[in-house]
């Protein structure tokens, strides 16, 4: 539904300006919003997955990398985060 992609959308935004406020908790909670809302977009999963690495939450990043990657082995920006956020 449109409705629900303008809340992605919001929420993005809303984890934008709290990481330029270097508040990553802000930014974390916002995201997890919009991940909530879209949860088959590549691009928030590997958001989301950065901002975890961000907060010291490294495991859990690749972890969500991981479960992503195995219902879309082909999603570029979830492998591209998952090899920043290395081996674990």
């Amino acid at each position: 539904p449109v409705a629900a992609l303008d809340g992605v959308e919001a929420h993005l935004r809303d984890a934008s300006a709290w990481v330029q406020r270097g508040d990553d908790d802000g930014a974390f909670l916002a995201a997890s919003r919009a991940l909530a809302l879209a949860p088959d977009q590549p691009g928030i999963v590997a958001d989301v997955a950065r901002l975890l690495a961000r907060m010291g939450r490294w495991d859990d990043g690749r972890r969500l990398c991981r479960s992503f990657l195995l219902q879309r082995p082909d999603s570029d920006p979830v492998q591209r985060a998952l090899v920043e956020l290395g081996p674990g």
